[in-house]
């Protein structure tokens, strides 16, 4: 399992529970979550009799749950190994077992002068010893009075490991986070709103849409050249928009799935692959940070889990998501810089603004990402790919009211601000109606293998 598990052993009486009392707020202070298992090989009872649970115990349930705002409880009614419920564990960062000296995990034994009885027998040696007397090992001894000592320890050893710098790995996971906001930006009906837009610069063969067919045949052939891609891969394509991408993919691979929030993009991504005789792609619609991958079928399923430009994958969780689709490779494309000269115009000459560096929702995430696969043990390989151009864009409405939508706020999103910014086209407008737009981004194209942390081979 990935989260790693310490066991605590001893004979009966030394001190485990007294122990681990002041181990875990240790722990937590150096920011570690925790979780506590522990082994009894007596009969016990915890639930109260006389109340809803317990009666439905005795009334012959094999599992009774129970939660609240704040706590929940699994009763599982027959008998489990603790291998079952450790893989049941998560969102923590470290497990501590008080007994299970049977398991795979490393052991820390505890041993105490007044009972008499030595550290039990294991298989292989001790990671640690606690004991109120000296003891001549080849492993860290620590007093009972030093929990601090041991929970050093184990912080170094999780740090030596592919679990990473736990504390970092916490920060760095809040800064992205941080960097990504469910709002209505996201949404499914605001992306439904832009679906036709997005559809369209493919097909009216403008510059826009020739730039991103481009930027999508680059990249399917940066993914082919590194055997990212082979005939037998089954491919997700998350955020897959009017499905340009997919079908490309499906081109190559046995299979792929689109997924988009957009249940317009993905009509329009399931008309294009029947336009084109693709029959080997198919197209789900859902808010991706909400699905429930295990569930739907789709954990592990894919040999290759790609994203580009999307705030699908943003945060932890839809990290987490996408991580979870892949039983091989990952590929993620996001901004590092964007810049626009046109849209650096418009807020600078029409609204005395500066310009929003930060607006392109994903143009700062690779930073935070980056931090975050590599704390958690991964070695993500990054190539980065500029891109200068020079479009033009029709000095129309449809530009203005995009650009009102792109560049402000909600509620300055009004009909005045996108007649001012059509105005302001008009005035910059060549003969023919056309406004010069300058940009030039810079992407990072990151790939990581979710089978192992040494990278690719």
């Amino acid at each position: 399992m990935d989260i790693p598990v310490y066991s605590f052993v001893a004979y009966s009486n030394t001190g485990k529970t007294t122990f681990l009392e002041k181990l875990v707020p240790v722990l937590k202070e150096k920011g570690l979550r925790t979780a506590v298992l522990k082994h009894d090989s007596h009969e016990f009872e915890v639930d109260m009799p006389g109340k809803d649970t317990w009666r439905m115990t005795r009334a012959g349930a094999e599992v009774t749950a129970i939660c609240s705002s704040s706590h929940a409880a699994i009763m599982e009614n027959r008998q489990t190994e603790p291998e079952r419920l450790l893989e049941k564990i998560t969102d923590v960062d470290v497990i501590l077992t008080e007994g299970c000296k049977h398991g795979p995990w490393k052991k820390i034994g505890l041993v105490r002068a007044a009972n008499g009885k030595p550290l039990p027998e294991i298989e292989g040696e001790y990671f640690a010893v606690i004991s109120d007397m000296p003891l001549d090992m080849n492993v860290p001894v620590f007093s009972f009075d030093d929990p601090q000592g041991l929970a050093r320890l184990i912080y170094d050893d999780m740090r030596a490991t592919k679990h990473g710098n736990i504390r970092e790995l916490r920060r760095f996971e809040r800064l992205f986070d941080s960097k990504w906001r469910v709002g209505e930006e996201d949404s499914g009906r605001s992306w439904d709103a832009r679906s036709d837009d997005w559809d369209r610069k493919y097909r009216d063969g403008s510059d826009r849409g020739r730039e991103s067919s481009k930027r999508v045949t680059d990249t399917v052939d940066f993914l082919l050249a590194r055997g990212l891609i082979k005939n037998d891969f089954a491919v997700a394509d998350v955020g897959c928009g009017p499905g340009r991408y997919a079908a490309l993919f499906a081109d190559h691979a046995k299979s792929v799935v689109g997924i988009d929030v957009s249940e317009k993009m993905t009509d329009y991504a399931r008309r294009y692959a029947e336009e084109t005789g693709r029959k080997n792609v198919s197209f789900v619609t859902g808010e991706f940070h909400d699905m429930d991958i295990k569930g739907m079928g789709l954990e592990r399923r894919f040999d290759l889990a790609f994203s580009s430009l999307t705030p699908a994958v943003g945060g932890v969780g839809g990290l987490n998501n996408f991580i979870a689709l892949s039983r091989q490779w990952c590929c993620n494309i996001c901004f590092v810089r964007f810049e626009n000269e046109l849209n650096d115009s418009v807020l600078k000459d029409v609204f005395s603004r500066s310009p929003r560096r930060d607006k392109t929702t994903h143009s700062q995430w690779f930073w935070e990402m980056f931090n975050v696969l590599y704390l958690r043990g991964y070695e993500p390989e990054v190539t980065y790919v500029d891109q200068t151009r020079r479009t033009m864009q029709s000095a129309d409405l449809d530009t203005a009211r995009y650009l009102a939508w792109y560049l402000l706020p909600p509620e300055d999103r009004t009909t005045r601000n996108e007649e001012k910014i059509l105005s302001y086209l008009k005035e910059r407008a060549d003969t023919d109606g056309f406004v010069t737009e300058d940009s030039f981004c810079k992407y990072a194209r990151t790939v990581w293998n979710v089978a192992s942390s040494a990278g690719r081979k």
